[in-house]
């Protein structure tokens, strides 16, 4: 909404609200993802079908914006090849 937008510095993307102590996709709560390897995102659905398409250890990028800053971090689902 766009009240949480201006909160988070961006009108569009998906808040990170949780992140397993495991994970491989160098987000931190409260980022917020907006691309992956440049395609936007439009929702949580959206994103979960985007990064179901890498193969486990398959590295990409994410466009994020982290305390009001757009930054860009790799990252991988960490397990093996499908």
């Amino acid at each position: 909404n766009p009240m949480l937008g201006r909160y988070f510095g961006t009108s569009q993307g998906v808040l990170v609200l949780d992140v397993p102590d495991s994970s491989e996709l160098n987000l931190e709560p409260g980022d917020i993802v907006r691309t992956v390897d440049g395609r936007p995102i439009a929702s949580p659905a959206h994103l979960l079908r985007v990064l179901r398409s890498y193969a486990g250890s398959e590295h990409f990028r994410l466009g994020i914006v982290r305390m009001h800053k757009p930054l860009l971090v790799d990252g991988s689902l960490g397990g093996p090849d499908r």
